[in-house]
């Protein structure tokens, strides 16, 4: 009987570990979407299977409207990426992604 529980507690901690472990990157990152205006939402982002990142970004359109978004982001989509690289070079816009809970807020 003592052996059985022994392997029951060696399972659920090696059940919580092992879960955790597939869990990378941010847990939280600010959150708006157009504009962003005081208090910024917290938004949970993560889950036990992917691996996101905070991403903030500002750009004026053509019909110069100012447009602003936050938020989460899986660490491995190129549409985010690509988006990211294109408004750093273009002028009055810029984006950055970053690897710390709630590192968006700038």
């Amino acid at each position: 009987m003592e052996s059985l529980t022994i392997i029951s507690i060696l399972f659920y901690l090696s059940t919580v570990f092992v879960g955790k472990s597939f869990s990378t990157g941010v847990q939280t990152c600010y959150y708006c979407w157009w504009k962003c205006e005081e208090p910024l939402e917290i938004r949970d982002c993560a889950n036990d299977f992917q691996d996101f990142r905070c991403y903030a970004s500002h750009a004026i359109t053509p019909n110069g409207t100012y447009q602003e978004f936050k938020g989460c982001v899986l660490s491995n989509d190129e549409y985010w990426h690509t988006r990211c690289d294109t408004l750093n070079y273009q002028p009055d816009s810029g984006c950055y992604m970053c690897d710390d809970d709630l590192c968006n807020w700038h």
